[in-house]
């Protein structure tokens, strides 16, 4: 996630990155959260930069957000969907639950990988060729894959463990 000085990039703040992010400043890092607009996301986050100002360069992680809505729309930003694809190139973590599954399918992220969603879009995993789980957490080639309930609270603490390793160095 971040480095002193560096940010994981959340495509929206949502539930579970606001749990997530919330811990990041004791460890001397922060997240920001990127959108289409600037109008606020989720109380009391807001939009702190759109799309075209993102690089994976700043950033060690993207975190892209559950739900219906968020993830149907951001698989029809190609820079979402290109920063996605850097990161990967790049070694970088990116971690998506419920329904952004899409997003990774979109960036044409989830061929051969083993992935886990909420079950509603279980088929549209398979048929761009990922190896779906009925398991809460998966992590696989650099993808952190959780399902609508049970594995978001370890895929918030995994993310923060990993933002930690960052900071002091061990990642």
């Amino acid at each position: 996630m971040a480095s002193p000085g560096r940010s994981c990039w959340t495509s929206c703040a949502a539930r579970a990155s606001r749990r997530a992010c919330g811990n990041l400043p004791a460890q001397g890092a922060s997240a920001l959260a990127g959108g289409a607009g600037s109008r606020p996301v989720e109380r009391p986050r807001s939009v702190d930069c759109a799309f075209d100002e993102v690089s994976e360069a700043s950033y060690d992680a993207l975190v892209l957000p559950g739900g219906l809505r968020s993830p149907d729309r951001l698989r029809s930003e190609p820079r979402v969907l290109a920063l996605a694809r850097d990161f990967i190139a790049r070694r970088k973590t990116v971690a998506a639950w419920d329904h952004a599954g899409w997003i990774l399918v979109d960036a044409g992220l989830a061929t051969g990988r083993r992935m886990t969603s909420c079950a509603a879009i279980r088929t549209d995993l398979q048929n761009a060729g990922a190896i779906w789980l009925d398991v809460p957490l998966v992590q696989d080639q650099g993808v952190v894959t959780a399902d609508s309930r049970h594995g978001l609270e370890g895929l918030v603490q995994l993310l923060v463990r990993m933002s930690c390793d960052v900071v002091q160095g061990r990642a």
